[in-house]
């Protein structure tokens, strides 16, 4: 279930107020990133993810639906977007060895 401030910071990012962006965007960022980092293992792909994440949540702010809570919404939008990430990196033989140490160390 949604907070009733979740409820009206989409409300306002919906109406385009870029403060309540802001506002959502220093609310959920640190767990967002320290979510993404548990998965990719490096930090500047963790921004990323979460930037991409922001990015996308901004650009589909008018028709975006929102059923449940905020904050599992956006957890949903980086999990999505970090395995992504990790299909990305695996098709990079190159970055094959890094991710290989990265699984053995968990």
């Amino acid at each position: 279930m949604q907070s009733s401030e979740d409820t009206a910071l989409l409300s306002l990012i919906s109406a385009g107020d870029q403060k309540a962006f802001e506002t959502c965007f220093n609310r959920h960022w640190p767990a967002l990133y320290a979510f993404a980092m548990r998965i990719l293992g490096v930090a500047d792909d963790a921004k990323d993810v979460v930037q991409t994440v922001y990015i996308s949540l901004w650009s589909r702010r008018e028709r975006m639906q929102v059923r449940g809570s905020l904050e599992s919404y956006l957890m949903q939008a980086v999990r999505f977007q970090s395995l992504k990430k990790l299909q990305e990196v695996m098709n990079r033989p190159e970055e094959l060895d890094r991710v290989q140490e990265y699984i053995y160390r968990y």
